[in-house]
């Protein structure tokens, strides 16, 4: 997080705080507990005026999860650093982060819900944590830029069409051997060479 005084800052009322750095284009949030899912963007995402100049998020220590539609569509976003005690990603938590190339989930998370990463078009590397158990419905769907995918052990359960038009992607590793494997889960992955 940048040392100067951030341009913007608010509070979700339980613990959790969100400041906004102009000068780095940092979304940033602190405090304890999850950030709330935000059910109306252009309304209620408290950030939405910067949403076109932020390029990194910052995700505390102690949050504890990302709610419905925190980053959706914030297109200039490049990077995401995850505090160590996140464990589940919401749904459409990045969704339509365009500018987004590579994402690292650490292995305190166990669920990555549904369009989590929809239509992240630059993608082109993502790390699954030890700890994951759940990729939801088209959570990585339209991620044109993957090439290959390690699925870790713990993972149970791939949702329906959550990789699909995956257009690039040529491999795909799955580590365990008991796994529920949704309808379309690559679908239209037309590069796809091994499983």
């Amino acid at each position: 997080i940048p040392e100067e005084p951030c341009d913007a800052s608010g509070s979700f009322g339980n613990g959790v705080q969100w400041h906004y750095y102009s000068s780095t284009g940092t979304l940033a949030f602190t405090g304890s507990g999850p950030i709330p899912g935000i059910y109306d963007v252009e309304k209620n995402q408290p950030w939405y005026a910067y949403r076109t100049k932020i390029k990194t998020v910052s995700i505390g220590d102690n949050i504890t999860s990302i709610g419905r539609c925190v980053c959706y569509g914030l297109s200039a976003l490049k990077s995401v650093t995850f505090g160590a005690g996140v464990t589940e990603i919401g749904n459409q938590a990045f969704c339509s982060c365009k500018a987004l190339t590579e994402i690292s989930i650490p292995d305190n998370v166990t669920t990555i819900g549904e369009q989590t990463f929809f239509e992240g078009s630059a993608l082109q590397s993502v790390s699954f944590g030890s700890g994951l158990t759940e990729i939801n419905n088209q959570a990585f769907g339209g991620c044109k830029g993957l090439t290959k995918l390690i699925i870790p052990e713990n993972v149970t359960t791939l949702g329906n069409f959550c990789f699909f038009s995956c257009s690039s992607l040529t491999e795909i590793t799955v580590r365990g051997s008991e796994i529920s494997i949704g309808d379309g889960s690559f679908s239209y992955c037309c590069a796809l060479k091994s499983i």
